[in-house]
């Protein structure tokens, strides 16, 4: 046979003319192959892996989220042996649709998987370089190699019938129908997951266990005493969308916690008391808040009271899965329970000193108890109880956790050190009131009512002469600790816990001495020197709260100061503070009215936009200043869910001073 560039004669079994060095059209390898077809299975290779990669993910996402996560592991690596087993044939998958094959230059055989190994991954590093110009060498050369061909010895021929036209339409009928059955799949499962249900907002009755305190003039110097009382009538709580949907829970299988109290109880002989006056009333309104399923009403707000519902929904999940075994979460450690490569950053206990020159001892290192009691409450006030639901487990060993470090004097404080020790105290002590607060199983008391009382007890005798608490017994008392505390009285007379009157005069007291402004209605940290400190945000929110528990009439001038006060002081991002951003959105919903609804929406835009949205912190809320370095991410995720839960007014203390 003759060559059909030089026209010598060549043996007719030769792939190669020694003339003029081309490659000859042997009919069993092929003749060489285009550069445009090249290029378009080198584009091909990772484009079809990416394609096959998104189909596999969305169809076993659909079904489940961790079974998506499996497969975007698992896939990659079966794509890599595919790959691998096509090397050994001197082939890709994007040669192998296009029907060209990589052979020996000189005898046309099939190149070994050393071979294709040099080409495919060392050669084509060293034809990228200098911007490519080993790939664009082969159109230059006269046997259109290029680089990485060079240096494995191999060229590329034509050896069967192109399939990528056919490949392409199989592509584009396939992706886009395995997609759309991946959708309606994770649609349907959601749905049968997550029934909606509607949501209530009761009234609450206007008796109140702290009437002996309930004129004006009791809290306020200068108050007129003889003001109406408030209407009976609740006090609008709606924040643009009127009600909040809670997703309906479902029974636990087996043996739920509700049968293992009722055990408890029988085995310990503990009889199960009778809860008298407003207590009674709030807890029976508030179960009824969980069980009645309501319509909806149809609103312009909907679709932004659904935002918030998702934002509460996808922090709990974070919370959960961020659980340590044992039931509590770890301050400073949480990130032990997320997978190596993806761990969530921001632990509790990063100041050592403060702006002030003051040494912190890196408080909130070893707040354990106090940042479980908060994501214990972001669970219960998300409408979910330790009884039945879904996350009845975590709430379930929170509890269990909470009751085992219990000291025998009632210190719920756990390993907390000085500065956060009380703190910490009474936010569990508030957690384990609204535990008890809206059970449905009257059992439940023998478990968690007796460790409440100690706890209560422990309150009451660090309070100090002058109504207040501080970090220690024996302090001049600030409001930041009083307000942790007051609500965690509250919450726990409300829980069926009695509170004594001297007790409750204190902190009246506390209030009327520590109030600031025209009308009495603002409040510094502390006093420094005999004389308070000027006035704050976070403080007038903390003390309008505590009047508000106390029972001031919204009419008081008092409260139309403090109100006015903070509404000139909405939530911003440039303003972060979490600590006056809830104390102020109870008080704020406890007001409510257009000032509620100003503040409410300004909290919203505040809050959920800032919800970290992918990776394994997803869900969660970033620990920024000025609290977040000492309470880290969870305390920044479950304080922020606690804000937005807020207006579901789903824990019975939220009702307290409605009327």
């Amino acid at each position: 046979m003759n060559c059909p560039s030089c026209k010598k004669e060549v043996a007719a079994d030769s792939y190669f003319c020694l003339w003029c060095s081309r490659f000859l059209p042997a009919p069993e390898i092929g003749i060489k192959a285009g550069l445009f077809s090249r290029w378009v299975a080198w584009v091909i290779d990772p484009l079809l892996a990416f394609l096959l990669w998104g189909v596999a993910v969305t169809v076993l996402a659909s079904f489940a989220p961790e079974l998506g996560a499996l497969g975007a592991i698992v896939f990659p690596l079966g794509y890599s042996l595919w790959f691998l087993v096509l090397f050994g044939e001197g082939l890709t998958p994007g040669k192998k649709l296009l029907g060209l094959q990589v052979v020996h230059h000189q005898t046309g055989e099939i190149p070994g998987f050393i071979t294709m190994f040099l080409r495919e991954i060392v050669g084509r590093f060293l034809s990228g370089l200098f911007f490519g110009l080993g790939y664009f060498w082969a159109i230059i050369d006269k046997n259109a190699q290029a680089w990485h061909d060079k240096l494995a010895g191999t060229v590329v021929v034509k050896t069967g019938k192109n399939r990528l036209a056919a490949t392409f339409l199989v592509m584009a009928v396939a992706v886009p129908a395995v997609c759309g059955i991946g959708v309606v799949l994770s649609t349907t499962f959601r749905e049968g997951s997550f029934p909606s249900s509607g949501s209530s907002q009761g009234t609450v009755p206007s008796t109140s266990p702290f009437s002996t305190h309930r004129k004006d003039d009791q809290i306020n110097n200068g108050s007129q005493s003889s003001r109406s009382t408030r209407s009976s009538q609740p006090l609008s709580t709606s924040d643009g969308g009127g009600t909040s949907s809670r997703a309906q829970t479902s029974s636990r299988v087996g043996s739920r916690p509700m049968d293992r109290e009722r055990r408890y109880a029988a085995e310990k002989g503990q009889p199960v008391e009778e809860i008298p006056g407003e207590a009674v009333a709030i807890r029976e309104q508030t179960r009824a808040d969980f069980s009645k399923e309501q319509p909806t009403p149809i609103r312009t707000e909907d679709q932004w009271a659904n935002r918030r519902g998702q934002a509460i929904e996808l922090s709990l999940r974070w919370l959960a899965s961020h659980q340590n075994p044992e039931g509590y979460w770890d301050a400073d450690g949480f990130s032990a329970m997320c997978p190596s490569g993806d761990r969530c950053d921001g632990p509790a206990g990063r100041v050592k000193i403060d702006e002030e020159g003051v040494d912190r001892q890196n408080a909130g290192k070893n707040a354990d108890s106090g940042i479980t009691a908060l994501a214990l409450l972001a669970f219960l006030g998300g409408g979910y109880t330790h009884e039945e639901g879904m996350y009845a487990d975590q709430i379930d060993r929170s509890l269990s956790w909470m009751i085992r470090q219990q000291r025998s004097n009632g210190d719920l404080g756990g390993q907390a050190t000085h500065f956060e020790r009380m703190y910490c105290h009474a936010i569990a002590t508030y957690a384990l009131a609204a535990a008890v607060s809206i059970a449905h199983d009257p059992a439940s008391q023998g478990r968690l009512l007796e460790p409440l009382r100690r706890a209560v007890a422990y309150s009451l005798d660090n309070q100090n002469p002058d109504g207040g608490w501080r970090y220690t017994s024996g302090q001049s008392s600030d409001m930041s600790v009083f307000g942790w505390q007051l609500i965690a009285l509250r919450c726990a007379e409300v829980a069926g816990v009695s509170i004594s009157d001297s007790a409750k005069a204190k902190m009246v007291q506390f209030l009327k001495d520590r109030s600031l402004g025209q009308n009495r209605g603002l409040a510094g940290y502390r006093l420094v020197g005999g004389q308070p400190q000027p006035e704050s945000e976070s403080m007038t929110a903390a003390a309008f709260f505590g009047k508000q528990m106390l029972g001031i009439t919204r009419e008081n001038p008092s409260c139309t100061e403090a109100s006015n006060y903070l509404v000139q002081r909405l939530p911003r991002p440039s303003r972060h503070n979490l600590y006056y951003w809830y104390f102020g959105t109870l008080a704020m919903n406890q007001y409510g009215g257009d000032q509620w609804r100003q503040w409410n929406e300004a909290l919203h835009d505040a809050i959920i936009p800032a919800q970290r949205q992918t990776g394994h912190a997803a869900g969660s809320w970033d620990p920024l200043p000025p609290w977040g370095e000492y309470g880290g991410r969870i305390f920044s995720t479950a304080e922020s869910t606690l804000c937005l839960e807020v207006s579901n007014q789903y824990l019975p203390v939220y009702k307290v001073g409605r009327n």
